[in-house]
């Protein structure tokens, strides 16, 4: 899906994995320029997430709230990836997702 806005175009992909970084070879998906990662800052699991892909070389946004994302620090990135702590509430996850297809 591609959504348009002030910004250049994003690619927004709704991926399903057992890691956020497993990449079916070949595929061409999975390859955010900037990750999300969406959670508890207090949370090890959420921290975790955002390690592994900080060490992976993936600018990585640890955010608790769609409140928390800066428009401003999406300029110039067409791909964004999205994961979220396990205990996340999926409302969260969606607002997140929903401010993500706005830029």
């Amino acid at each position: 899906m591609k959504c348009t806005g002030v910004l250049p175009p994003v690619s927004v992909h709704r991926l399903r994995c057992s890691t956020p970084f497993a990449t079916p070879r070949g595929s061409g998906r999975g390859r955010a320029e900037k990750l999300v990662v969406a959670g508890g800052k207090s949370s090890g699991n959420t921290k975790r997430l955002a390690e592994l892909a900080r060490m992976r070389g993936v600018p990585t946004v640890l955010v608790e709230t769609a409140d928390e994302i800066d428009a401003a620090a999406f300029s110039g990135v067409r791909t964004v990836g999205l994961t979220a702590g396990a205990s996340t509430p999926r409302y969260i996850i969606d607002e997140v997702e929903r401010k993500l297809r706005l830029l």
